[in-house]
């Protein structure tokens, strides 16, 4: 699960989270996350305001014994300098 930190309307600073299943590791993670982050009907969800793409909060999901779904330790991966 990959947070991408935005200005809500009112000013307060908040997180949208986005469920990557499929990446290979934390940084596929957060570009694919982007990707959706920028479609236009996720950013009509948060009043045309952009995420700020700088650092993402990467939180993978751990299967449990039981097959219950667990967020593991959160981490901070920046963003890519091309």
């Amino acid at each position: 699960m990959v947070g991408f930190a935005y200005r809500a309307e009112a000013g307060q600073l908040t997180r949208h989270y986005y469920v990557v299943p499929d990446a290979a590791n934390a940084g596929q993670a957060r570009e694919a996350a982007l990707r959706r982050a920028n479609a236009p009907g996720e950013r009509a969800r948060r009043d045309g305001q952009p995420v700020q793409p700088g650092d993402a909060e990467v939180r993978p999901m751990i299967t449990g014994p039981l097959g219950d779904l667990n967020l593991s330790t959160p981490h901070m991966v920046p963003s890519i300098v091309r």
